[in-house]
């Protein structure tokens, strides 16, 4: 109701009347939350769902560490393929920008760079892998009942707040360490069973994700294509922060996510206010308009969750 009404759209009288709680509901929430309050919580997937957590937080780092090194590689990249396709038109004006652009920044590639990059691919793949194999094990009834009889049969009194769940990548395991601070043992569960029979799915998947679509490798050729005088203001741009000329999001599109804002060509944030106008930075079409954290009057499926 509240976001409607910024657009003028006044509610009937008793729309909220399905939500009134009456004082039955309202002792069955009570007795629900004491339930909970008594439950005492199984140490064992406790144990699991930390080192769960952990392992998604070490992805996140990781995917992070591994954009900030790719960022040169991916320019180096981006700069011949502009420079090929150029050459090959016969466009001057777009091949002189592109060469002034090469030289303002030193556009090379050294051998630290090249080793973080590669780094980074391995890193990614075993952080990834990480935290794929502990979420898929701890989805299966299956698994985590076979771990469970493991640890009930290895005659341990096990202290799960010390115990560790990794995933060995030269086996496919992941190994469950369990211990009373003075026994220990290792519980194993094969997770070759939920490797992905096809690479180019995940790979395909990962072309639709924001940072691809929305990010350096798309937006630093507009960056590239500006005249040569301006051009020089892209080099700004930092590994540690989001790329210029992009839109930057209050979530990914998929959860509902909308343009929040947006970097200059300088890679400097500007957040929209309210009656801001949203624009499409590929080819710079009006959107919509931006109040209390949604887009109104949206007209692109591209960069709103919602259109009109």
């Amino acid at each position: 109701m509240e976001d409607v009404s910024h657009m003028g759209v006044i509610a009937t009288n008793n729309i909220l009347d399905p939500a009134i709680i009456n004082y039955n509901e309202a002792d069955a929430y009570n007795i629900a939350i004491q339930n909970l309050q008594n439950t005492e919580l199984d140490p064992f997937r406790a144990a699991f769902e930390q080192n769960m957590w952990d392992a998604d937080m070490n992805m996140h780092t990781t995917v992070d560490t591994f954009i900030n090194a790719s960022t040169a590689v991916m320019e180096v990249v981006r700069v011949n393929e502009l420079a090929a396709a150029a050459v090959a038109a016969d466009d001057l004006p777009t091949a002189q920008n592109v060469k002034d652009y090469a030289v303002a920044n030193d556009v090379i590639l050294d051998t630290a760079e090249v080793d973080a990059y590669n780094q980074g691919l391995s890193d990614v793949t075993l952080a990834t892998q990480s935290y794929a194999a502990l979420q898929a094990v701890y989805s299966s009834p299956d698994a985590m009942s076979a771990l469970q009889a493991d640890a009930d049969a290895s005659g341990i009194t096990a202290d799960f707040a010390q115990s560790t769940v990794a995933f060995n990548q030269s086996t496919g395991d992941v190994e469950f360490t369990i211990t009373d601070g003075t026994n220990s043992a290792l519980l194993t569960y094969s997770a070759t069973a939920f490797y992905s029979a096809d690479n180019a799915d995940i790979l395909t998947q990962g072309e639709t994700n924001p940072y691809y679509t929305n990010g350096i490798t798309q937006a630093q050729s507009a960056c590239l294509l500006n005249t040569a005088a301006s051009v020089g203001a892209c080099s700004g741009r930092s590994g540690f922060g989001p790329p210029p000329n992009t839109l930057l999001w209050t979530a990914p599109m998929d959860q509902g996510g909308v343009p929040m804002g947006y970097t200059d060509a300088n890679g400097d944030i500007i957040n929209y206010a309210a009656g801001d106008t949203v624009i499409d930075p590929n080819g710079g079409t009006e959107v919509g308009f931006f109040d209390n954290n949604m887009v109104f009057n949206c007209t692109n499926a591209n960069y709103c969750s919602v259109t009109v």
